[in-house]
């Protein structure tokens, strides 16, 4: 009878207390800036290891979804040129801590320590932070407050956990604070290289007679400048100059002339950032100048063109990206060409360029560059049509630095 009435008893507490209904989403994450989709996967990843429900969320649906899923809070990673900003916020989108910030070059894991370390889950990382006490700089600053007692108001200073797990004096929550100014995503900003290179040329024409014209410049060095602005990280105007060093040009076997080979582009666009992949697109004026000693059999080529783009950037890490570059060129003039083989003219071009790029956080900036020019020629004269190729391989390495 004692067993009966127990399992009674314990029946009718069940009845009274139902069980506590599943937790929802724990966070709603919140993530910004451009090539932060790595940063996105690896602070998701130690959130839900800690044993957080994650909801990923834009920043102006992050408050309506932390209602609905019932989230305690809402955890903002801006990801800038430089830094790493993380704020947590309530679940209605008003500021509740002080932000950390964390130097962008320590990559994602250091993110991740920090998101951790300012839901109280972790003990952060005192070299990583931002050494600004405002920024929560230390464990202590950065760890969750501890809720405050039954019959206390807001006002009143609640215990804080230390990354040790004991509970320290109480003291007030730190008030809200903007990221430094330096975390700001930059207005504008300008990157200049210079470096050298290597430059082949193959020249071919067929006259209206069938004979041909060949000329093939051997591997000569090539001296290179480049140089690019950029507005909100999504416009941009960009420069690049190049002059050959030391080229020569043989004519027979027994006679040798310098030549020179100048290049330069000026060029307007934008990027559309769809990370960890950017597509961009431009439009500029493109020249290209082989100048050798006239000689009918191989003129000076001056081709001045108008150059679409379009070109693709996919980001590994937060200092390193490919790039890959494609325009078309439609020549306005073909220089000398056209006086020996006719003005009436059709000249059009490609090129195809492939940069690895590495950009430090202190402003180090570094690109392996390989590309492709070819120009098909048509010059049509009293004889004929004159058709033929002109072609550039290239390869460059190049160095210096970028503001901010």
């Amino acid at each position: 009878m004692r067993a009966a009435g127990l399992a009674l008893a314990l029946l009718a507490s069940s009845v009274a207390c139902p069980a506590r209904a599943q937790p929802g989403t724990s966070v709603v994450l919140v993530v910004e800036g451009r090539g932060a989709g790595a940063f996105a996967r690896e602070v998701r990843a130690g959130l839900e290891e800690a044993g957080l429900r994650v909801a990923a969320a834009p920043r102006a649906e992050a408050a309506a979804i932390a209602a609905a899923e019932g989230a305690e809070s809402i955890l903002v990673v801006r990801v800038t040129s430089r830094r790493v900003v993380l704020s947590r916020l309530a679940a209605d989108g008003a500021a509740r801590d002080a932000p950390l910030s964390v130097p962008r070059a320590r990559g994602p894991a250091a993110a991740r320590r920090a998101a951790l370390a300012l839901l109280g889950r972790g003990a952060a990382d005192p070299e990583a932070l931002d050494p600004d006490p405002g920024a929560g700089s230390d464990a202590e600053t950065s760890a969750e407050a501890e809720p405050s007692a039954p019959g206390s108001t807001a006002s009143q200073p609640s215990a804080v956990r230390s990354s040790r797990g004991d509970v320290t004096a109480p003291r007030a929550t730190p008030a809200p604070t903007t990221a430094p100014a330096s975390d700001t995503a930059p207005i504008a900003a300008f990157d200049a290289t210079v470096g050298g290179g290597a430059r082949t040329r193959s020249f071919t024409l067929l006259r209206p007679d069938g004979r041909g014209v060949a000329y093939h410049a051997p591997l000569f060095a090539e001296l290179r400048v480049d140089a690019e602005a950029r507005l909100l990280d999504v416009a941009f105007v960009r420069g690049r100059f190049g002059s050959s060093l030391g080229l020569e040009t043989r004519l027979d076997e027994s006679n040798r002339a310098d030549a020179l080979y100048l290049r330069a582009a000026v060029e307007a666009g934008a990027r559309l950032p769809l990370d960890p992949v950017q597509i961009g697109v431009s439009f500029g004026v493109a020249w290209d100048r082989f100048e050798q000693p006239f000689d009918e059999r191989l003129p000076t080529a001056d081709y001045l063109a108008l150059r679409p783009a379009a070109s693709v950037a996919i980001r590994f890490v937060s200092w390193l990206a490919l790039d890959a570059e494609l325009g078309a060129r439609v020549a306005l003039g073909a220089g000398d060409l056209e006086s020996v083989y006719g003005v009436d003219r059709s000249v059009y071009g490609l090129d195809v360029t492939a940069r690895l790029r590495l950009e430090a956080d202190f402003g180090l900036r570094v690109t392996l560059e390989a590309g492709v020019t070819r120009y098909w020629l048509e010059l049509r004269g009293p004889a004929g049509p004159t058709r033929g190729a002109d072609e550039s391989l290239s390869v460059a390495l190049l160095a210096g630095y970028g503001l901010p």
